[in-house]
């Protein structure tokens, strides 16, 4: 067994030294090289649903200080945590699990994961591989259980003394690579074990190189070609389209580089600029495309896109318009193009970028149109700004909590918000305010489940109070996740939005069969959301009117506590705003 022996009851293995063993496993040995190796590439946090197989990976992350540490009992909230957790962390996270369906149930979180980027490390135990395909319990084909939706693969061999520790290192050193790349995403590591599972003491251990060594991180390389983009911006009239982004720097990079080019920007609902009132952002692009029609936006011929994932079909539909030279910049090596056609396309931080395009700008240069064509777009977005709190008034609606949503928010919270209704609600009707709201979304695959422990995730990530919106469906999806919600020490708030399920399906032809519609697309019996609530401990309040809503926001930015909102809303409202908007949009473009 070359690189292994044993010394006067020390047990050595390339260089690493362990102390003080008693009947140890050496699966307890392998595991801690594990946790040391993602240690070094800068992972902090360990999220675990509990099982037997998965111990010896339990026991490593326990005995290093440098993680810390969360549970959950369902492995598919687990999995979103953790995807909430990295969004807003910006760090990877490592995801423990124990063999069988534990895995499968990782899916939906690993799928969401993969299309937004989000680096998770998903550490799968297993049964080793002469029980597989036998029948033994909590034994499935683990192996490649996750298809295309991750960016890496290693099934690590089963633990023993013939494999010399460096050799282990070397492998996961290869495989973290991909965690920092142009293209991140998940990785799987699975981790077959045999028995005994751990030892009974492991008291201490020496570092070496299994332990330290350092996997070189691929840097980014395609740097933006300066000269081409300056002849671009320089040669026609543009706007630019930002998708989700959360990051303060970030829009602060963008509203300079939209200054200095003299053109607006057009943020998707899952942006932090999507809640600012500001000069150079017209936030109710969506309803003045769909009054107007492409004819708002004839004079522009390019655009700028940071981004993508945008939720605003309109504007996807004027952004598919064959005529437009459209240029992308994306800070991940993710692929969103739907329906149009992306002239140029690089990979750079945005931060960089807008700073690197700012300064190869020339003073002399006067973007006179786009100057005049932005003072007729704040013009229009000042009007509709007034006819959306004249058209929500006071009542409490689906589209009054759509429009005041960032105006409720206490100065400082995060945003996380759910998919179906609630965003398209917020990219529709949303009133700026005077702050830049971090928001989190999973528009990657734009599911309904996990809003819940992703946004748990989120507030343990940015460590700053979160307002969870959703829908009663969504709700009922995630409705295990209450109890994350119920542990966090950050406060966490469910604003519900309970229309009886599945109404935003009114906006498809299916409605109008009414026996269909009501049998099979709407879904009113679902879990209480009160009784869902307090079963887990958290506090309760059902609320009736904006009055009500707002000194409830009121109070909880004063001393903000986890608990669950409920608003009953009659879905009826959303067409009969939405038809009273676009008609004072269309009289203000026409006067």
């Amino acid at each position: 067994m070359a690189g292994v022996g044993f010394e006067a009851g020390v047990f050595v293995s390339g260089g690493l030294v362990i102390l003080s063993i008693h009947r140890f496993s050496i699966a307890d040995v392998w595991c801690d090289v594990v946790m040391a190796s993602l240690v070094s590439i800068g992972v902090r946090y360990v999220v675990i649903a509990p099982g037997s197989r998965s111990t010896p990976l339990v026991l490593a992350a326990h005995r290093h200080d440098q993680l810390t540490i969360k549970t959950h009992f369902d492995e598919r909230g687990l999995g979103f945590f953790a995807l909430g957790l990295a969004k807003s962390s910006g760090r990877a996270v490592a995801v423990v699990v124990t063999s069988g369906t534990a895995v499968a149930n990782l899916l939906p979180a690993v799928v969401e994961a993969f299309q937004t980027g989000v680096p998770l490390v998903l550490l799968t135990a297993d049964r080793p591989p002469e029980l597989w395909d036998s029948g033994a319990n909590q034994c499935i084909r683990q192996v490649g259980i996750f298809s295309h939706f991750v960016v890496s693969e290693w099934c690590m061999p089963v633990p023993t003394l013939d494999i010399a520790l460096p050799q282990i290192r070397r492998q996961l050193d290869a495989l973290w690579v991909r965690l920092n790349g142009n293209r991140p995403g998940p990785i799987h590591l699975n981790c077959p074990f045999r028995e005994p599972l751990h030892g009974e003491s492991l008291t201490e251990f020496l570092a070496s190189d299994a332990l330290d060594s350092q996997p070189a991180l691929p840097t980014i390389s395609d740097r933006p070609q300066l000269d081409d983009f300056l002849a671009w911006v320089s040669s026609g009239n543009g706007v630019i389209v930002v998708g989700q982004t959360h990051s303060a720097d970030d829009a602060s990079a963008l509203l300079e580089l939209a200054d200095r080019l003299g053109w607006m920007i057009l943020p998707d609902a899952t942006s932090s600029l999507h809640s600012l009132g500001h000069p150079r952002i017209f936030n109710h692009y969506d309803r003045a495309l769909e009054a107007t029609g492409p004819d708002l936006f004839l004079s522009v011929d390019r655009v700028l896109i940071f981004g993508g994932f945008c939720v605003s079909k309109v504007l996807i539909s004027w952004l598919s318009t064959s005529r437009l030279s459209i240029y992308q910049v994306m800070n991940k090596d993710l692929i969103w193009e739907p329906n149009l056609t992306i002239s140029k396309r690089i990979v750079a931080p945005w931060k960089a970028f807008c700073h690197d395009l700012i300064s190869a700008i020339p003073s002399d240069f006067s973007p006179e149109f786009t100057n005049a064509f932005s003072s007729g777009l704040r013009d229009l977005n000042a009007d509709i700004t007034h006819h959306i709190a004249e058209v929500v008034d006071t009542p409490l609606t689906e589209p009054w909590i759509g429009a005041y949503l960032y105006l409720l928010l206490p100065q400082g919270w995060a945003l996380m918000i759910g998919n179906s209704l609630p965003v398209r609600l917020l990219d529709q009707w949303a009133l700026p305010a005077d702050q830049l709201v971090e928001v989190h979304s999973n528009r990657g695959a734009s599911g309904i489940d996990g809003v819940i422990a992703t946004g748990t995730g989120v507030a343990m990530g940015c460590q700053k109070p979160v307002l969870i919106w959703l829908g009663d469906m969504s709700f009922s999806y995630d409705v295990s996740s209450l109890a994350l919600v119920a542990a966090s020490p950050v406060p966490i708030i469910i604003l519900v939005t309970n229309n009886r399920g599945g109404r935003i399906f009114e906006q498809l032809s299916v409605a109008s069969s009414a026996e269909v519609f009501e049998s099979y697309f709407v879904l009113p019996d679902l879990p209480s959301i009160e009784y869902a609530s307090r079963m887990v401990g958290l506090p309760y309040h059902l609320v009736e009117s904006s009055a009500q809503l707002t000194a409830l926001f009121s109070s909880l930015g004063t001393s903000p506590m986890s608990c669950v909102i409920e608003v009953q809303c009659e879905s009826s409202h959303i067409g009969r705003c939405l038809t009273a908007l676009h008609t004072l949009i269309q009289s203000s473009i026409r006067s």
